[in-house]
């Protein structure tokens, strides 16, 4: 609603008028873009998963679909077999990879690192580990810390 009162048709004299805060509203239509548009990341998923083929590479399919869905994130799949966690593919380190081999003189991909008895019951029991330590934490403490913080600085 808005009302205009002149004395003259140049002299205001009142104004009235109402204003909404659609602040709520703009919040809600994006949540709700940002909600199809993850459902649709998820039902292509599926699809991508209905056609697997064994002979492809699992954990490569599986990194893919996890960059669509968080793609401002380092994503590292790992498998682990006999208390051992290796790391089978690596998303969103782009060019890094290769610096980060070199830091750690080893190749990131099929690397291996022993996993505590806690954490492998954790990762057992379905729990995700926060790695509040970075990289260090990330390799389990088997790289010395200086490693850890260039490789850090390095991405």
């Amino acid at each position: 609603m808005q009302k205009l009162t002149l004395e003259e048709p140049e002299n205001v004299l009142t104004i009235i008028g109402v204003t909404r805060d659609v602040t709520l509203r703009r919040i809600a239509e994006e949540n709700k873009k940002n909600y199809q548009n993850k459902m649709e990341i998820l039902s292509k998923t599926a699809m991508s998963f209905m056609k697997y083929k064994i002979d492809e590479n699992i954990y490569n399919l599986i990194g893919q679909n996890l960059t669509l869905l968080i793609n401002d994130a380092y994503i590292i799949i790992n498998s682990i077999k006999n208390k051992t966690n290796t790391t089978e593919a690596v998303f969103g380190l782009n060019n890094h990879i290769e610096i980060i081999n070199k830091i750690i003189n080893k190749k990131i991909i099929g690397l291996k690192i022993p996993l505590s008895e806690e954490a492998y019951q954790k990762l057992k029991d379905g729990e995700l580990i926060v790695l509040s330590n970075g990289i260090i934490d990330l390799m389990l403490n088997s790289v010395p810390h200086a490693i850890s913080y260039s490789i850090e600085k390095t991405t």
